[in-house]
């Protein structure tokens, strides 16, 4: 399964534009995100580690610790991203227990 189809009707997206950044390396973490729809790049300092597509998730050590963000996420083309906090993924695990191995 892939994680977007669990978000794919989110009522409320985090809507980027391509070059837009969704979070800074050593910014304070608040949410993890999944990707809906678009691309983008993880990099850590300026070297790019994952090329995302559809499924991928970022942030999610924000729903586990509170440590700094280890990672840039940068739009690579309009991206459509579901915003997960601590009881959204609680919620999730308990309705779908693979949720959180995905």
């Amino acid at each position: 399964m892939n994680p977007a189809d669990l978000f794919d009707h989110d009522p409320e997206p985090v809507v980027l534009k391509e070059g837009d950044a969704l979070f800074h390396e050593g910014s304070q973490p608040e949410f993890a995100y999944v990707l809906l729809q678009g691309t983008a790049d993880v990099l850590v300092g300026d070297r790019v580690v994952e090329s995302a597509t559809k499924g991928a998730s970022f942030g999610e050590m924000a729903l586990v610790d509170s440590s700094p963000r280890a990672a840039k996420v940068v739009a690579t083309s309009p991206c459509r991203l579901a915003k997960i906090d601590q009881r959204r993924f609680q919620f999730m695990v308990q309705q779908t227990p693979n949720f959180a191995t995905l």
